[in-house]
């Protein structure tokens, strides 16, 4: 599902993806909790996720739609309807093996929308769990999907998710979160930085305690910086951004004894901090003394400390 304003008149309207039906459906919204009306737009190929942008440079919401297939598009009149997806014409293009999600942004900064969409498999079905980026013309086309390098999967085999973006480090660069879905197995969420020019740096992954599977972009403790909600098979799991400044992340990777903390080895300048809840103003630094591994510091926390709330903070 997905929110934006379908007929300009200020108000939020829905957009569901019906993987059952392989419809689209839009609701309008009246402004006061109330929906009143539901058109169906037909999309085939089991549609799984649906995000808004505008695709034609005409001012007027467009909506993508990741379905098994592909990934139409479908365009917007701007009075709340919509033309009919393009199955298999310029805008509809074979992504990999089942698109799962998919995000809208300016990955390459050239001032169009384009598309990121996160795949079961490989087109050739070598490769599980991929992203490719399709960069978008402008005209309501894109170009043919590009598979993005990241690196090893940090968890070989694991379920498809979903993608959000936001500007995780300050640098004014859409960059990406992705979960990975395996039962007792994956604890991730991958924080991609985005460079700017349509490429990525490797992913930073964070423990999120449980499978992750939907993933939201919020400000949750209103410091301005965008934190991450996951929904996951233990509950809802937040992180809470501790980004110090551009480029600087606290990475989180589980390990069978606790907590493994890193950060690149540039910032040597920071230390890293603890706290026993959210709200404290009472951080004290960290006693472990950090090691390096993979051209990034690292302690390890124990389970069992009381002190369960870290950031990256420079003295």
């Amino acid at each position: 599902m997905t929110v934006g304003d379908f007929n300009g008149d200020g108000k939020p309207d829905l957009a569901v993806a019906n993987l059952e039906s392989g419809n689209v459906s839009v609701l309008l919204g009246n402004g006061d909790g109330t929906f009143p009306a539901v058109a169906n737009y037909k999309v085939g190929g089991l549609p799984r996720a649906v995000a808004v942008g505008d695709f034609n440079k005409d001012g007027e919401a467009d909506l993508a739609v990741a379905t098994e297939a592909g990934v139409p598009v479908i365009l917007g009149n701007g009075d709340g309807s919509f033309q009919a997806a393009v199955d298999y014409g310029p805008i509809d293009y074979e992504s990999g093996q089942g698109p799962y999600s998919v995000a809208v942004d300016d990955f390459n900064g050239d001032g169009n929308a384009d598309l990121l969409v996160r795949n079961v498999l490989a087109a050739d079905w070598t490769d599980i769990v991929t992203v490719s980026l399709l960069l978008g013309k402008g005209d309501g086309a894109f170009q043919r999907p590009v598979k993005l390098d990241l690196g090893s999967s940090p968890d070989p085999g694991a379920l498809p998710g979903f993608v959000v973006v936001g500007d995780f480090n300050g640098d004014g660069k859409p960059d990406l979160a992705i979960t990975s879905h395996l039962f007792n197995i994956s604890t991730n969420i991958s924080v991609i930085l985005g460079k700017g020019d349509g490429t990525f740096q490797r992913p930073v992954n964070f423990d999120t305690g449980g499978n992750p599977f939907f993933v939201a972009v919020g400000d949750f403790n209103g410091d301005g910086k965008p934190d991450l909600a996951v929904l996951n098979t233990s509950g809802v799991t937040v992180l809470l951004n501790t980004c110090a400044s551009a480029g600087i992340h606290l990475g989180v990777a589980r390990t069978n004894t606790g907590l493994t903390l890193s950060w690149p080895l540039p910032y040597a300048d920071f230390v890293l901090e603890s706290t026993t809840s959210v709200g404290s103003t009472n951080w004290q630094r960290a006693v472990e003394a950090p090691t390096t591994n993979n051209a990034r510091f690292e302690i390890t926390a124990p389970f069992n400390q009381q002190q369960r709330f870290f950031r990256l903070r420079k003295p």
